[in-house]
């Protein structure tokens, strides 16, 4: 999984980030042309993402990584208590 994460990211972004088109580049190139459900609601969870987790308009490979694997809205609440 992270090895396929870091291919991801040096194919559509800069290897530690991705922005908003990058991220939509990403999911266009990915879809199933046969599933336009599958298509709404990944571009709902890539749209929840970005909104949660971007810093100055880029979001970080450890939040993405972090979406996967369920810790994601723990260490948003972490940083949200910190402030």
């Amino acid at each position: 999984m992270q090895g396929k994460l870091e291919v991801l990211l040096a194919k559509f972004g800069d290897k530690t980030h991705l922005n908003w088109m990058e991220g939509l580049r990403l999911w266009a190139h990915y879809r199933n042309v046969f599933d336009p459900v599958g298509w709404l609601m990944s571009a709902w969870w890539w749209t929840l993402l970005f909104l949660l987790a971007a810093e100055n308009g880029k979001v970080p490979l450890e939040a993405i990584r972090a979406q996967y694997d369920g810790t994601l809205f723990y260490q948003l609440e972490q940083k949200r208590k910190l402030k």
